[in-house]
């Protein structure tokens, strides 16, 4: 079967629109609306505090997860995720981490009998006005067709499963599938683990 791939989020620019023009916001910004920024709030302190720049140690972490996503999504898709990793711009160690997430992950892959049907398919949702671009859909393992969300994080949140629950809802009204379950695979930012999750 192939792989239905989508053309990724919109341009800031372009944003998600109904039919009709009307912008409409996506399931993450919405979510981003209720977020506790306490925690953040106090990180940031404690970089100004250390002398650090305000995003360095972010966006060096957010690095690590973003080329494993896109060395599963090359994967998926069948390019060389590895080869990916080899030509990042990460240090040693965050080729070690960002190596072992993905193997890690090749292994659930084999484990599960991952089929792909679908990946970052933009969608959005006239019926509920909001829209999001998820990023797989796929058969896993006895579940027929399920959102496979790829996560690169710290842990999973309460805003993960309502952001899946979001991304059902838009597949179900654009193709007419019922979605009941979801899977989130987590790649740690700094470690390296990886984390599965039926939901």
């Amino acid at each position: 079967m192939e792989i239905e791939k989508g053309g990724g989020r919109p341009s800031n620019a372009r944003g998600y629109r109904l039919a009709d023009g009307t912008r409409v916001p996506s399931v993450t910004t919405i979510l981003g609306r209720w977020k506790e920024s306490g925690p953040l709030i106090h990180w940031a302190w404690g970089e100004g505090a250390a002398g650090r720049e305000l995003y360095a140690k972010r966006d060096e972490a957010c690095d690590i997860g973003s080329v494993v996503h896109d060395a599963v999504e090359a994967h998926v898709h069948g390019g060389d995720g590895e080869a990916l990793i080899v030509a990042a711009q990460l240090d040693d160690n965050g080729k070690t981490n960002a190596r072992c997430a993905y193997e890690a992950y090749l292994q659930w892959e084999q484990a599960c009998r991952v089929e792909y049907r679908a990946t970052e398919v933009p969608l959005v949702s006239e019926r509920y006005r909001f829209a999001g671009t998820l990023d797989c859909i796929a058969r896993v393992g006895g579940d027929d067709e399920v959102v496979l969300d790829w996560k690169s994080a710290k842990n999973l949140y309460q805003e993960n499963l309502l952001q899946v629950a979001g991304y059902a809802l838009l597949w179900e009204e654009s193709r007419g599938r019922k979605i009941d379950v979801a899977h989130i695979c987590r790649f740690s930012k700094t470690s390296g683990a990886f984390e599965h999750r039926r939901l």
